[in-house]
């Protein structure tokens, strides 16, 4: 078994790694500049990986190592993990046009990590380490203080409303149904509140009227109750592009008004196509909006990684 403890202690005494560490934590003005890195053998590359890692993890400002496709970065962060460094994946944003269900598992760990980013997750839940691509930072994402809105807070201490928790859950994009099986869903059932958050474990909280009897996590196979858990947690929204209030009434309008000027300017709209505008006016739209920011505007590090060469940014 390699010793990459060992490793990443010798490569700290080239000259180069030395001079780059020293860049990246030296005070600027303004905005740093990239630093390019090229040479480097696979061999290399892994504990210069894993040098970074352990000499700028941080729960609170955590580096972003990008690399070229998301299957690199997925090893990056088994790699690390393997180490002892808390590492997460933030892939890109899938987009599906076609009537199928997709999973929603890459928007749960983007929305993880958006939450650690945002400082919603305790310290003990966030990564100090985030492997990315260059395509999933350059998405839009929401702004943290509404990603911190959306998410829902339960205190045991405080008791548990159940009607007002299930109508934040939904406001948060969670779909209620009989059995909870898969993340993004909830369930009610007597005395038994389940939840399943994204890219986290179930969590059960059985009540006693409004009063928390027991919380804590299960299996969503076997629906038992597993371990206790902390009497205060946060749940992140599952959907990560939410539409404000009032703002899907608004575009729904805009649609119409621009289907209704297409009629009128002689371009014919069949029954058929008519059918499929309103079931488009019935879905959940996203609204691009440039005020939006994506992860590259986050205060993280970046270390950036192509295929010829790596490029460290602060």
């Amino acid at each position: 078994m390699i010793n990459y403890h060992l490793l990443t202690d010798l490569f700290r005494l080239n000259r180069e790694y030395t001079a780059l560490t020293a860049a990246l934590t030296a005070p600027v003005w303004g905005r740093r500049k990239p630093f390019s890195m090229s040479g480097l053998s696979d061999g290399a590359e892994h504990i210069f990986t894993a040098a970074i890692a352990e000499d700028f993890a941080s729960p609170d400002e955590p580096p972003l190592l990008v690399f070229p496709d998301d299957r690199q970065a997925a090893r990056a962060r088994d790699f690390l993990n393997s180490l002892g460094i808390r590492a997460a994946r933030f892939p890109a944003r899938e987009y599906c046009f076609s009537n199928i269900v997709s999973s929603h598992d890459t928007e749960g760990e983007r929305l993880c990590v958006l939450s650690s980013l945002a400082g919603i997750l305790p310290d003990e839940a966030r990564p100090t380490v985030i492997c990315t691509t260059g395509e999933a930072i350059l998405q839009v994402t929401q702004p943290p203080e509404f990603l911190e809105r959306l998410c829902v807070t339960i205190d045991a201490a405080d008791g548990i409303d159940t009607a007002r928790l299930a109508s934040a859950l939904t406001d948060a994009g969670y779909v209620r149904v009989e059995l909870v099986e898969s993340p993004g869903q909830f369930a009610v059932r007597g005395g038994i509140f389940d939840i399943y958050p994204p890219a986290s474990e179930p969590v059960r909280i059985e009540l006693f009227g409004d009063e928390v009897d027991r919380i804590g996590y299960f299996s969503p196979e076997t629906q038992r109750f597993t371990d206790n858990g902390p009497s205060r947690m946060t749940f992140p929204p599952v959907r990560e592009l939410l539409l404000p209030d009032g703002c899907r009434e608004e575009l729904i309008d805009a649609v119409r008004r621009h289907i209704r000027r297409l009629g009128r300017s002689g371009e014919e709209i069949g029954d058929e196509r008519r059918a499929r505008a309103a079931a488009v006016l019935t879905a959940t739209f996203i609204l691009p909006n440039s005020s939006m920011p994506s992860l590259s505007n986050a205060s993280a590090r970046l270390l950036g990684n192509s295929s010829s060469e790596m490029t460290v940014l602060k």
